[in-house]
This record gives structure tokens, C-alpha cells and sequence, in this order.
């Protein structure tokens, strides 16, 4: 077996060849993967690896241990630190960026607002509210010349919730990215669709919050709100209200509903038959479409009268029919002129009266006086029904002779019959006579 001993170093007694400069040698070990050690030196042998041991050293003075005099410690210049120097000190990066530990370091730059930068990439770790690889920008919601090189270079912006904002030339400042629902050149006013007094002109401040007008408004259209109340000021799909919340004066129906839009329709109150409102015309109950009715009006559209009233088009309600309960059917009447339903024979508004030729008014109406032709002088009776009867007639109806009368030819009434009739009403009285006193 055999047992090599060796070690890595630059200086020449350790005879390595090639020999390696000191950066090169440094670079070596940077970045060293693999120690290769020839295993035989003929083609037919074979050589086998038993054990590989690779002895370091530390700082220390342990007890029993020996100097290890071989090791090297760097004295590194202002710019660089490491145990090789191969790192950029505080204040430094490399050149190029991302050239690697042998790669030059120079003086991070970064305008006066930063004493370290990133070693690698030359990225400064900017303080006094800038920004930028070499703190050349002020930070979000900050304004000013950040390359003046001063703590104060970049100063807040006037803006709400730390928005971004610009300097214009005539050094005016205005803000570059409000916050939702902001605008103006300082963000001091609500956007349009938003509503608040961010400035307090009105009152103790308010954040600016999007209107609430239910989606009964154009989302194209704008100045949909008031600014500073909320106030909804183009409600459409027939709602009103200061949230678009309710339907329109004369309209009825769900305003809320985000599956009904337009969902309020028109009322269909009858004019006559309906109270008008404060606002003049006639309207419903927003929601159930109800009309509120004049006295003694009924239906969901004030449209018809109650039972026993009549004449709705008054426009103060309806009138009491006031049917004579004994002449008329029912209560009722006809709705436009109040004519109530009269039993036969019977007449009047009201059904109070018999008819012309009719007496005897009662519950089943009035009967017919049906007054002879020939024998009355007209065609009415009087309340018993009795005809008026002409000269020598007789009889309810009028329609038979007196006693020895005869009807006369030409129709007016009866006459006298012939002398010799004369006997005959005598006998018949002697009769009579005689008859009465048999009953006594």
C-alpha cells in the first residue's frame, strides 16, 4: 500500500505544477470540486482507495495543538473583506455587477441617501424616502428631487392614504394615484359614483364611500350622486327616493329586488274614485299598488262603488242609493244614476211610489188599476184602486152600469134604461125589502 501526503498552496517549494499566480491559486480553491489522484500507472494493474483524509486548520490556541504555519491571513485594502479579500466591504459593490468575488468593488452610489448597497448587484438600501437601484427616485406618496443629495430631497405627499403624486414645473403638486373613490389634484374631492367631505368643508371629515343607489341608476351615466351626500340623483326604472329604494310617485312594485329590475308599473287607480295625494294626481301604496279610496269606494283601483251607493265620478265618493227597501228588489241601484231596481208596478228613484195606472204599493209591488175603457173617465185609479168612473157607472174597475142603466152608445158612460125598466127596479127593491126585514 501506498500513502500519499500532500498539500495545496501557491508557493513554489510545494512544487505544483503548472505554478499558480496568487489570484489564480485563490481562484482555485473558490471554487474547487474534485481532487483526482491516479490510481495506477500501468494498464494491467489495479489500485484501490483505502481511506482520504483532508486536514484543515481554525483560530485558536487549543491545548496539545500544533501552529499551522502554512496558512495564510489576509490583510485586505479599505474596498474588500473575507478571509481573501474576495468580498466588497460595506460601501462597496462589485464592478461589474454580479462579476463574482475576484470581480473589482467600488464605492456604492446612491446619492447621498444610503451608506451600504447590495455587494453583488450594486443595489442600494435607500433611507430618506427614496427608492431607485441608486436611491435616485423619491418613494411612493413622496415628491421631490431625490439626486440633491440631502436627508430632506423627498418630502409626503399631500394625498390620501399615502398616494403617489408629481411635482409640475410651476412646482404645484398633484397627486398621481388617488385611492378608489378620490380625485382632484390633491385627491380632495370624491369621484364621481362616491360621496363624502374628505376635506371637511361641511363638517367633520368623511372618507369618500361608493353611492348606494341599489343599481337603479346608469352605471355609464354620470354624476349619478351627489358628491358630498350620496343623495341618488338619476334613478331610473320608475324608482326615486335618496337610494333609488322605492318606486315612483304613481308607480308601485319591488325597487330592491336585483332580479325584478323594472319592476315598478304604473297604478291603476281610478281618478274619481281615488284620494289624491299631497302631490296632486291620485297614487297607490308603493309597494302593494293599493289605491287609497274616497268614501264608500271600494276595488284595489278605487273603481267601483260599495253596495246600496252610487256615482262614483262625484270625485268626493260615492252617494247612498236609499232604495225604498219594501218597492226595490235589494239595496242596490245602478252605479252611474242611482235608479234603484224597482219590484212591478212600481216607479221612483227610489222605488217608492207606484207607477202611473198602478196602485196598492207593498212588498210584492203595486197591482194594475186596468180601469175600464168605457167606463172611466181616465186611466189611473186611486190608492185603493178605485177607477174614476164616468156618469151612472159603477164598479172598481168602472166597468158596468148603475142600476135601470144602460151603456150609452157613444161610450161616454150609461143612460137611463127605457121607462118600462121603471117596473122592474121596483119589484126588485120590494124584494130587497122584504129580505132585509126576514134577516132582522
Amino acid at each position: 500500500a501506498q500513502e500519499y501526503t500532500f498539500r495545496l498552496h501557491e508557493d513554489p517549494r510545494y512544487g505544483w505544477s503548472p505554478t499558480l499566480s496568487n489570484f489564480e491559486f485563490m481562484s482555485l480553491l473558490q471554487n474547487l470540486t474534485a481532487i483526482k489522484i491516479r490510481g495506477t500507472y500501468n494498464k494491467p494493474g489495479e489500485g484501490y482507495l483505502m481511506n482520504f483524509k483532508l486536514e484543515t486548520a481554525k483560530i485558536g490556541r487549543e491545548k496539545g495543538s500544533a501552529p499551522a504555519n502554512w496558512v495564510e491571513k489576509c490583510s485586505c485594502p479599505k474596498a474588500y473583506v473575507g478571509d481573501y479579500c474576495e468580498e466588497c466591504a460595506p460601501g462597496f459593490k462589485h464592478e461589474p455587477a454580479n462579476g463574482g468575488p475576484y470581480s473589482t468593488c467600488i464605492p456604492c452610489d446612491c446619492n447621498g441617501h444610503a451608506h451600504i448597497c447590495d455587494t453583488a448587484t450594486g443595489f442600494c438600501i435607500c433611507k430618506h424616502n427614496t427608492t431607485g437601484s441608486n436611491c435616485e427616485l423619491c418613494a411612493k406618496g413622496f415628491y421631490g428631487n431625490a439626486i440633491a443629495g440631502t436627508p430632506d430631497d423627498c418630502k409626503p405627499c399631500p394625498c390620501p392614504k399615502d398616494s403617489g403624486c408629481i411635482q409640475l414645473m410651476d412646482g404645484s403638486i398633484v397627486c398621481t394615484d388617488c385611492p378608489e373613490g378620490y380625485a382632484g389634484p390633491k385627491c380632495e374631492v370624491c369621484a364621481d359614483g362616491y360621496f363624502g367631505d374628505p376635506t371637511g368643508q361641511f363638517g367633520p371629515p368623511k372618507q369618500c364611500e361608493l353611492c348606494q343607489c341599489n343599481g337603479n341608476v346608469d352605471p355609464n351615466a354620470v354624476g349619478n350622486c351627489n358628491r358630498t351626500t350620496g343623495a341618488c340623483l338619476k334613478c331610473i326604472y320608475n324608482t326615486d327616493g335618496e337610494h333609488c329604494d322605492k318606486c315612483l310617485s304613481g308607480f308601485f312594485g319591488d325597487a330592491l329586488d336585483p332580479k325584478k329590475k323594472g319592476d315598478c308599473k304604473p297604478c291603476q287607480c281610478h281618478d274619481a274614485g281615488t284620494v289624491e295625494s299631497a302631490e296632486g294626481p291620485p297614487q297607490c301604496d308603493g309597494l302593494t299598488g293599493l289605491c287609497s279610496c274616497h268614501p264608500h269606494v271600494i276595488g284595489r283601483n278605487c273603481d267601483k262603488c260599495e253596495d246600496g251607493y252610487y256615482n262614483i265620478n262625484s270625485g268626493t265618493g260615492c252617494e247612498p242609493c236609499e232604495c225604498n227597501l219594501e218597492g226595490s228588489f235589494n239595496s242596490t241601484c245602478d252605479p252611474y244614476d242611482g235608479q234603484c231596481y224597482c219590484k212591478p208596478g212600481i216607479d221612483g228613484k227610489h222605488c217608492d211610489r207606484c207607477r202611473a195606472y198602478h196602485y196598492g204599493f207593498s212588498a210584492e209591488g203595486c197591482r194594475d188599476c186596468d180601469c175600464d175603457e168605457w167606463g172611466s173617465t181616465n186611466y189611473q185609479c186611486d190608492m185603493s184602486g178605485q177607477c174614476s168612473c164616468q156618469e151612472n157607472v159603477e164598479g172598481r174597475r168602472c166597468d158596468r152600469c148603475m142600476e135601470n142603466k144602460k151603456r150609452r152608445a157613444d161610450g161616454q158612460g150609461c143612460e137611463d134604461c127605457p121607462p118600462c125598466y121603471n117596473l122592474v127596479l121596483d119589484a126588485v127593491n120590494q124584494h130587497r125589502k122584504e129580505l132585509k126585514e126576514l134577516d132582522d
